[in-house]
This record gives structure tokens, sequence and C-alpha cells, in this order.
């Protein structure tokens, strides 16, 4: 077999072998996710019958998860890859992102940190997912008004402790979900062995959700397209979380960590 040929197959470009969309990142480890619609076409078109409703189904259902691992931008992994890609590359993607907190001259203490994610797990509980928005208000709730930007970060901070991964699919938003709640889901059936000549599948019905105004039911008023640019941090006050025990303030660099969008 010539080189080209290999990598083709290997590549599951021609002759796929998986019909699960799921499966597919399986076979990979993990694949790039940076923009919505182009890693739903790398997945579907790797499969025996590319369909965006699969990869809707699984992504739903929790059995592939978007999250950041690799270089601290997005990749796709099997759920039940999930638990030890994470430990394997969390040292790193921890010392990246706290380059860029630097940078941006950012600090989050263990104790804010942990008082913040206590929060972000009570409030997530028993919820399906929710947007970042849901947090921001959840959160002044309690008291405590945090600037977009050191929100980012909390919330970048949970995904690498194990607190949140990605939710269900919205047209132009990031949703997150407790990875406790997310990992349990659809496993009624146990994992078979995936391979090239007999690949594996998990099912599971979960309804599929409204988007009529946020994914954790409750409204939100801002509205960001899928692809658009994030807003520039540069020369904007970071002003840091105002809660009623804390005047953290901090100012970000020029190239800072923009607040985070969907793709």
């Amino acid at each position: 077999m010539n080189p080209v040929s290999a990598r083709l197959l290997s590549q599951q470009l021609v002759a796929p072998e998986f019909k699960d969309p799921a499966d597919v990142v399986a076979w990979f480890g993990a694949m790039q996710a940076q923009e919505y619609k182009a890693m739903r076409w790398a997945v579907t078109m790797r499969t025996r019958r590319p369909s965006f409703k699969a990869f809707e189904k699984a992504f739903n259902e929790g059995r592939i998860i978007r999250t950041h691992l690799l270089r601290t931008t997005w990749q796709l992994v099997a759920r039940e890859d999930f638990p030890w890609m994470l430990a394997l590359c969390r040292t790193k993607a921890l010392a990246g992102l706290r380059g860029w907190m630097h940078a941006n001259g950012i600090d989050i203490p263990d104790t804010e940190k942990g008082r913040i994610q206590e929060l972000f797990a009570d409030y997530m509980a028993g919820k399906r997912c929710v947007l970042k928005e849901d947090l921001d208000l959840a959160l002044k709730e309690k008291g405590i008004e945090m600037e977009d930007h050191r929100l980012s970060y909390h919330l970048r901070l949970a995904e690498f402790d194990g607190l949140v991964c990605s939710g269900d699919l919205h047209p132009t938003k990031r949703t997150l979900a407790l990875v406790s709640e997310r990992s349990a889901r659809g496993r009624s059936q146990p994992r078979t062995k995936r391979s090239r000549s007999s690949p594996g599948s998990i099912s599971a019905a979960t309804p599929r959700p409204r988007w009529k105004t946020s994914c954790g039911g409750r409204a939100s008023t801002s509205a960001t397209a899928a692809g658009a640019s994030p807003p520039s941090a540069t020369n904007s006050p970071s002003s840091g979380i105002k809660g009623r025990n804390s005047t953290a303030t901090a100012t970000p660099a020029p190239g800072a960590f923009a607040a985070e969008r969907y793709c």
C-alpha cells in the first residue's frame, strides 16, 4: 500500500469504518475543535453515513466532549478518554493558562477559586447545562460582581479542575455542564471494545433541548453569532471580582485573552 492510500485509510477519509461520530473521535484520540462548523464536518465526514444530527445526538448525550487540553485550545475527545487525558494534560495546560493570566495582570488566589467553583457547582447541580451568562447572574445574586474577562478564566480553571465541561450544542453559544453529571449520561449500555473491524457504540435516549432563552432555563439578553470575532480586551479595564469581601482589580495587557465565545 502506498503512503497516500495508507494515510487516507487511517484518517477515515476513504472506506470509513465507523457509524457513530463518537467512535470517530475515539479513534483519533483528540480532534481539533476550534470552530463549530468545522469540527462538526471533520467528524461526520469520517462516518459511513455522514449526519449532522448523529453528531449532535452524540454530543448532547455526552459521548463527545469539547474541552481545552492541548495548547489550551479546543479539542473533541470521547467521554471514556476524557478523565485520563485531562489528568495527563492538566499540568501543562494550567501553566499556559497561568501565563496568559500573568500577562493580563490577573491573579486568582486559591481561596477565590474554591469559593467560585463551589457556587458554580451549587447552581449547576441538577441542570442539564447552562450558559456563561447564567453563571454570571448566579454570582450577582450572591453579591459577586465579576468582570467578564475574569469569569472566563474562572471557567477555564473549573475545566482543568474537572468540574465543568461542554454542555449541549447551542445554535450560537458555548454551554457548560457538570462533569459528574455529563459523564453519567447515556450509560445505559456498557462500552464495547472499538476496533477497525467492529466499531462499538453507546446509545441513549436523551431529549433534545429547546433553545428559546438559555440552556439553563434562565432568560439571557445577549446573543453572539457563531463565528463572530470576540471582543478585544485591549485597553478595557479589568475590574476583577467585586464581592462583599473583595476589591481586587487588574488591567489587561495588549493581546489579552478575549472573552469566551462559542467557537
